[in-house]
């Protein structure tokens, strides 16, 4: 990845945006698609790793309405709950 092996390279910020916006836009075409676990796993890591982002929010908000449409699970066998 670009922005992180050559970080101190000038372009490396308008690298980061570029993948920002792409992880984003994938996690939000999972969701649109109807693959929410996809959409949750996606949305997850957008948010681990790029928490500066202004679409940070945006991916919370999706994450709240997937607990709607997901089940949680309780334990290490996969035990849910609805």
């Amino acid at each position: 990845n670009f922005a992180i092996v050559f970080a101190e390279h000038e372009l490396a910020p308008k690298a980061r945006r570029r993948e920002m916006e792409s992880a984003f836009k994938a996690a939000r075409t999972a969701y649109k698609a109807g693959r929410f676990q996809d959409a949750r796993r996606r949305f997850e890591q957008f948010v681990q790793q790029y928490p500066e982002s202004d679409k940070v929010d945006d991916a919370r908000k999706y994450l709240e309405k997937l607990k709607e449409r997901l089940p949680v699970v309780t334990s290490q066998s996969g035990d849910t709950q609805s």
